[in-house]
C-alpha cells in the first residue's frame, strides 16, 4: 500500500513540475584541506595526557557542550531547515535515488547544556529529476525554546551517512552527500596484526581511500587503508558470517573531507584535529547490527556501574565478565594506516598519553545525538616493520616510512559507525584566528542560511578546520585555532547555496590575531540571484489547516527559475524560499492525488513588489498568500485478495474528514455482463495512518460469491462503480479486477 501512496504523490509532484527549471553541476566543498603544524604553541605531552585522561574516565559519554544559557529567560527559536540529498559511487560520480522513502533524514535543536530539545524527520520531496546532480530536496520547520545548536543526520542503507552540528540560525541551507559504501560478506580467517598479534576471527581489509577500492576478507597481503578483527566472543553465538560496509577517509582529501561527520569538537569542548576517520557497519548473518549487540553490552556496563558505584570502562567491564563466566575476553583489534598528509599531525603535537607505553594517538567515536566525538580511548603507533614507535619520536617521513594504529576496543566501539584518529587542540596559550564575511547575492542583498566551510589555502595544516552558517544579515563570524603561533593568515571559505544546484564558491579570506568585531565586516559577491520568502497557509474546505502538504513552488515560465519545496505544520503553514521577480505556480502537491479538480488548489506568485490576485500583501522581498484551500476526494481502487478466492480487497486512499464513504461497484466478466453488484460505508475508524505522507489508507476485504465457473477466467473481470464522500464529492472507482496482483 505504500508504494500506491508513493506513486500517487509522486505522480502528482512530476505533473507540477513540468517546466521547472534546473541549473549547473552540483559539487560539494571539502570540509578541511591539508594544513601545517606548528609546536610553538601546543602544550606539554603531560597537560595533553592529563586532559585526555580524564575525558576517557566516562567512555563513550553522552554529554553535550560544557557551556550553559546566560539567560533565564526562554526565548523561543525557530530553524527553517533546507536541504538537497546527493548520492555519490566511490569514484564520486552522481547515483540516481532508487527511492526518496529510503533515505531517513533527523533533525534536532539542542540547548546550551547539550539536551535535545526538539526533533523532526522531514521526508524527501521525490521530483522525479531525470538528472542525479540536481539533488533531492528536504526542508522542515523545528521550534524550540532556547535552542543553540542544530544536529543533522542524512542516512541511507549501503551508504556512509552525511552528519552535521552547526550553531543554531533561522536558517540553515544544507547539501548532504552520501557516498556508496563497498559491502562483502566474510567467515572466520586468520591474520597477523601489524604488532604481530595473531587475530582468529572475522577479519576483513579496505584500501579505498585516494581513488583505491579494494574490500576483501583477511588481508590484503599488505598494509591496508584499514583493517578490522572481530572476535567470535564478540558476537552472539552461533554466527558463522558477517556483512560488513566500511570506508577508510582520508580528512586531507577534500573530496573525502566532505564525509566529516558532526563538528571537530569533543565532548569537553576541545577543538579537534583528524587524522583520519573511517565508516564501518556490520550485520551478522542473522541480519543483527552489532550496533544492537553493543548497546546490549553498554547497557550492562552501566548497570554494573550504578550497582557498584564505581566506572567502568568497557575493557574492565569486558575482563570482569571473563573472570565470571571462564570465557577467555578477545579484544577488537583495528589497524589504521595513517594517511600520508597526516605525518605533520604526529611530528608536531606528539604522543597524546605518557601513561602508555609507546606513541599513543586520541581513539574517537562520533555521538550522533550531539554531533560531537567522545574519546574512546588511544591507539598505539607502529612502522611498517611492526616495531613500535618510541613515545618520544618527533620525526615522521610518510614518503619513507608507513606508520599503522593498533586500536584494541571490546564491541562498544560498534555503537557508532564512524571512528575518527583526532588530536584534541589544547594550548598553554591559545591563539584565536577570526574574519568577519557579509555574504551578498546578485542584487547585493544578504544572503542568509548559507553554509561555509572555512580550510587552508595551500598543502600545509596551520589552523583548524570549522563551519558556520551565515546569519539573518548574511554575516559569518569565523573563529579558527591556530597550529602554528598565527604565523599563516591565508585561508579559503566554500560557500554554497544547495537550492540552485550550482555548486559551491571559493572565497579568498584573510584571518587575523585581533579578532576585531567591531570592524565591518569583509563583503564578498556570490553569484547566486536573490531569493525572496513566500508565506501561506493550506486550509480545508471548513478553514482548518492541513499539516504535512507538501507545496511545490513551480516555475512558471521558461523554465529558468529554481524550484522551491515546503511540508505545512501543524498550523497549515508552508514558507517557500523562491527567486524575486521570477513568475511561479504554487502548488499543493496532493490536489493532483487526493484533491478534488473542481476546487482551485495552486495560485501563481512574483514578488515584485505588487500583489497580485492571489497574494494578500507583497513588500518586494517577501508576499504572503492567500490560502490554498485543499477539498479531498476519496480515491478507490479493487484488487484480488491475495489470501483468498472467495474476496476482493476495496482500497481506499484519503485525507480528508468528511465520513462516511460510501462505496457502490459491480464486477463484470470481459463481456461486460454484471456478475455482481456491492456497497458499503467506509468509516474513519476503517483507515489506518501512512504518517510519511499525512494520509490514511483503508482495506475492505469483501466477498464477491461467484461461482467457480464464473472465475475460470480471471483476467477477464473488471471493477466498475463510485465512491464519495459525506458531501457528495464523488470519484470513480477505476481500477481492473485482474485474477492477480497488481
Amino acid at each position: 500500500m505504500k508504494d500506491t501512496l508513493g506513486y500517487l504523490l509522486i505522480f502528482g509532484l512530476s505533473v507540477g513540475l513540468t517546466g521547472c527549471g534546473g541549473g549547473g553541476e552540483s559539487k560539494s566543498p571539502p570540509n578541511e584541506i591539508p594544513s601545517s603544524v606548528s609546536s610553538s604553541s601546543v602544550a606539554t605531552t603531560s597537560s595533553l595526557s592529563s586532559s585526555l585522561s580524564s575525558a576517557a574516565s566516562s567512555p563513550l559519554s553522552s554529554s553535550g557542550n560544557s557551556s550553559s544559557a546566560s539567560s533565564v529567560v526562554s526565548t523561543k527559536t525557530t530553524a527553517l531547515i533546507s536541504g538537497n540529498v546527493f548520492l555519490k559511487d566511490s569514484n564520486d560520480s552522481d547515483l540516481s535515488l532508487d527511492s526518496a522513502e529510503s533515505v531517513t533524514v533527523s533533525l534536532s535543536l539542542l540547548n546550551a547544556k547539550g539536551d535535545v530539545l526538539a526533533t523532526s524527520s522531514p521526508k524527501l520531496i521525490d521530483t522525479l529529476s531525470a538528472t542525479p546532480e540536481k539533488g533531492v530536496p528536504f526542508t522542515a520547520e523545528i521550534t524550540a525554546n532556547d535552542a543553540k545548536t542544530i544536529v543533522v543526520i542524512v542516512s541511507k542503507p549501503g551508504f556512509s551517512d552525511f552528519a552535521r552540528r552547526v550553531e543554531f540560525s533561522s536558517n540553515v541551507d544544507l547539501t548532504a552527500t552520501l557516498k556508496k559504501l563497498q559491502e562483502l560478506t566474510i567467515n572466520s580467517t586468520e591474520v597477523t596484526s601489524i604488532s604481530g598479534k595473531t587475530l582468529e576471527g572475522y577479519n576483513v581489509s579496505v584500501n579505498n581511500s585516494d581513488g583505491n577500492e579494494e574490500i576483501v576478507s583477511g588481508s590484503t597481503g599488505g598494509i591496508a587503508d584499514l583493517s578490522v578483527s572481530i572476535p567470535q566472543t564478540a558476537l552472539p553465538a552461533g554466527t558463522s558470517s558477517v556483512d560488513v560496509s566500511m570506508q577508510a577517509f582520508n580528512p586531507n582529501n577534500p573530496t573525502e573531507a566532505q564525509s566529516f561527520p558532526g563538528a571537530y569538537q569533543d565532548s569537553t569542548g576541545n577543538k579537534l584535529l583528524s587524522v583520519a576517520f573511517n565508516y564501518t557497519d556490520v550485520k551478522t548473518d542473522a541480519g543483527v547490527s552489532l550496533k544492537k549487540i553493543a548497546q546490549k553490552t553498554r547497557d550492562s556496563r552501566l548497570l554494573a556501574e550504578k550497582q557498584s558505584g564505581q566506572a567502568i570502562s568497557p575493557m574492565q567491564f569486558a575482563k570482569q565478565n571473563s573472570q565470571k563466566t571462564g570465557v577467555a575476553s578477545e579484544p577488537v583489534i583495528i589497524n589504521r594506516k595513517i594517511p600520508t598528509d597526516s605525518c605533520l599531525s604526529l611530528s608536531q603535537l606528539g604522543d597524546a598519553n605518557a601513561t602508555q607505553a609507546g606513541f599513543q594517538v586520541p581513539v574517537y567515536t562520533y555521538n550522533t545525538t550531539n554531533g560531537l566525538w567522545d574519546l574512546l580511548g588511544y591507539g598505539t603507533l607502529f612502522d611498517e616493520n611492526g616495531v613500535l614507535i618510541a613515545a618520544d619520536q618527533k620525526v615522521f617521513d610518510c614518503s619513507q616510512h608507513t606508520y599503522v594504529l593498533e586500536i584494541e576496543a571490546t564491541n562498544e566501539i560498534f555503537l557508532s559507525n564512524w571512528w575518527n584518529l583526532d588530536y584534541p587542540l589544547i594550548f598553554t596559550q591559545p591563539i584565536k584566528l577570526c574574519a568577519d564575511l557579509e555574504l551578498h547575492n546578485d542584487s547585493n542583498k544578504p544572503v542568509v542560511g548559507s553554509t561555509l566551510y572555512l580550510t587552508d589555502d595551500d598543502d600545509s595544516r596551520s589552523f583548524s578546520a570549522e563551519s558556520f552558517v551565515s546569519d539573518a544579515n548574511g554575516r559569518v563570524h569565523i573563529e579558527a585555532i591556530s597550529l602554528d603561533g598565527g604565523t599563516d593568515l591565508t585561508a579559503t571559505a566554500y560557500t554554497f547555496n544547495s537550492s540552485f544546484y550550482s555548486g559551491y564558491t571559493e572565497v579568498p579570506v584573510k584571518l587575523s590575531t585581533t579578532c576585531n568585531m567591531s570592524a565591518p565586516p569583509v563583503v564578498v559577491n556570490l553569484i547566486i540571484p536573490e531569493m525572496c520568502k513566500v508565506d501561506g497557509r493550506v486550509v480545508n474546505a471548513s478553514g482548518l489547516p492541513l499539516a504535512k502538504h507538501y507545496v511545490i513552488g513551480a516555475d512558471s515560465t521558461a523554465g529558468t527559475a529554481m524550484p522551491g519545496f515546503a511540508s505545512t505544520d501543524a498550523d497549515g503553514h508552508y514558507q517557500l524560499s523562491l527567486e524575486c521577480k521570477k513568475k511561479y505556480q504554487v502548488i499543493d502537491a496532493y490536489s493532483y492525488a487526493f484533491g478534488d479538480q473542481s476546487v482551485a488548489t495552486d495560485f501563481s506568485v512574483n514578488v515584485n513588489g505588487t500583489a497580485d490576485l492571489s497574494e494578500v500583501s507583497d513588500n518586494s522581498s517577501a508576499a504572503v498568500m492567500k490560502d490554498l484551500i485543499f477539498t479531498s476526494k476519496p480515491i478507490a481502487y479493487v484488487y484480488p485478495t491475495s489470501d483468498s478466492l472467495t474476496q476482493v480487497s476495496l482500497y481506499v486512499l484519503y485525507v480528508g474528514t468528511d465520513f462516511p464513504l460510501t462505496y457502490n461497484f459491480s464486477i463484470k466478466d470481459k463481456n461486460a455482463v454484471v456478475l455482481g453488484q456491492y456497497s458499503g460505508t467506509v468509516t474513519a475508524a476503517n483507515f489506518n495512518l501512512e504518517d510519511e505522507f499525512g494520509s490514511g489508507y483503508a482495506e475492505i476485504k469483501i466477498d464477491h460469491h461467484l461461482t467457480d465457473a464464473q472465475i475460470q477466467d480471471p483476467t477477464g473481470y473488471t471493477a466498475v462503480g463510485e465512491i464519495k464522500d459525506s458531501k457528495g464529492v464523488t470519484t470513480q472507482i477505476n481500477s481492473i479486477y485482474q485474477g492477480g496482483e497488481n
